[in-house]
């Protein structure tokens, strides 16, 4: 689902996550549906797993440390959420804003 995000590749991060959430809504929604019901239904839980897996896989190549490498997927993960649920920030530029500061 990511793009891995390598050198200056923010820009093109913020692309992909813009066309996730905004022209790929239904399915955006139901990743997060789906992690939501892994939290009652064990089951589901692996699935639901390989969702976020790929965004820490997006990071891999990226100078942060291991810790900042968690914490940036977290800060991605609620930015992600505020795209759906608020659609902001809805254009490349804000999100690219958002991306810069949240990996530097």
């Amino acid at each position: 689902m990511f793009r891995p995000l390598e050198g200056g590749g923010i820009r093109e991060f913020a692309e992909g996550l813009v066309d996730w959430a905004h022209n790929h809504r239904s399915t955006a929604l139901a990743q997060y549906e789906l992690m939501f019901l892994a939290m009652r239904r064990p089951a589901l839980r692996e699935d639901a797993e390989l969702w976020y897996a790929s965004l820490e896989n997006a990071l891999r190549n990226t100078a942060l440390t291991p810790q900042k490498k968690r914490n940036a997927a977290l800060a991605i993960d609620g930015l992600c959420l505020q795209m759906l649920w608020k659609h902001t920030p809805r254009t490349v530029d804000e999100t690219e804003a958002a991306l810069n500061e949240i990996l530097t």
